[in-house]
């Protein structure tokens, strides 16, 4: 899972044991040369198997995290279909800010087999009286502050629906 690349310090090692006249200081800074490689080498250990561990925290967090969407976009799905009475093939309208529901929603429609119109929550009512009219959805989702626009467009629609508007 990890990789660490090890530099073993070999030209340090080799240029201690060079270093002095006498064989015995020589012997002397060859060991403290290979105490402190060995003390390196094992820092660079521990800090590859805490790499290491931190991949594996990092993995196990990702699974868990594909696990909860993975329910919530079956929960979506039920949504649609089980609890709003969508039929597969329906047509449905999602109007959310940017938040990880809107994700949700619409993989959970995609389960389904529902076709999901996305709406800008930037839009006023009348246009978005007409992505509902041009789409054909017959339920749209929002969050509480976009209710009054989303409810303004719904009553628009049904306004140029109604056959006294159309005299």
């Amino acid at each position: 899972i990890a990789s660490c690349a090890l530099d073993l310090g070999g030209e340090h090692v080799a240029s201690a044991a060079h270093g002095g006249d006498d064989l015995r200081d020589a012997g002397v800074r060859l060991d403290l040369a290979a105490q402190a490689a060995h003390l390196y080498v094992d820092a660079a250990i521990e800090r590859c198997r805490a790499a290491a561990a931190c991949q594996v925290k990092q993995l196990i967090a990702a699974q868990r995290a594909l696990r909860v969407l993975d329910e919530r976009v079956r929960r979506a799905a039920h949504l649609w279909t089980d609890v709003l009475g969508v039929p597969e093939g329906g047509q449905v309208a999602v109007l959310l800010s940017n938040r990880v529901e809107l994700v949700e929603l619409i993989i959970g429609a995609l389960l389904a087999g529902v076709t999901i119109t996305p709406v800008n929550w930037h839009l006023a009512a009348d246009e978005i009286a007409y992505i509902l009219d041009d789409s054909g959805a017959a339920v749209i989702v929002t969050e509480p502050d976009h209710l009054a626009t989303v409810t303004t467009a719904v009553r628009l629609l049904v306004r140029s629906l109604s056959p006294r508007s159309r005299i």
